[in-house]
């Protein structure tokens, strides 16, 4: 028995069968595209036999700028679209030419969030950002658990 659940065995605690919605494809493309477009803006920037291009720093600073991101959007709707200092940090850590990607991802996710607002559809859409961002970072496809 657990006694956290009032003293009721796991057998006999209520369960939501239900399964989440899943997440949107055009927001996992956007997601995507917004990633490509970093490491793109980053990795590729320099001359390929340059010493900058060769510099293994620069996957730290595809880090920061997916931290950024991930930031970002954990920060919506509480934080509205207009008040996202757009030349401060975390904005300031996505390369300018990704930024247009990455507004088109805050805009898609802010405007799912509003029409949204009930906590448990945020679910597979917290969970997604973070898999896509932080758990496969390197992977530049939209479902890289299931390549």
């Amino acid at each position: 028995m657990s006694e956290f659940y009032g003293g009721l065995s796991d057998e006999e605690q209520p369960r939501n069968e239900t399964p989440l919605p899943p997440v949107d494809e055009q927001f996992k493309n956007i997601l995507t595209d917004c990633k490509r477009s970093i490491y793109t803006a980053i990795v590729f920037a320099n001359e390929e036999e340059s010493t900058e291009a060769q510099d293994t720093g620069l996957l730290n600073v595809y880090l920061r700028s997916l931290s950024a991101l991930y930031a970002l959007l954990n920060s919506l709707p509480s934080r509205q679209m207009d008040q996202i200092a757009w030349d401060k940090q975390p904005w300031s850590e996505i390369p300018e030419k990704a930024r247009d990607k990455a507004q088109t991802a805050l805009l898609w996710y802010n405007n799912y969030l509003t029409k949204n607002n009930r906590q448990v559809d945020k679910i597979p859409y917290t969970d997604y950002i973070s898999n896509i961002l932080h758990r496969h970072p390197y992977s530049q496809v939209p479902n890289p658990d299931q390549d």
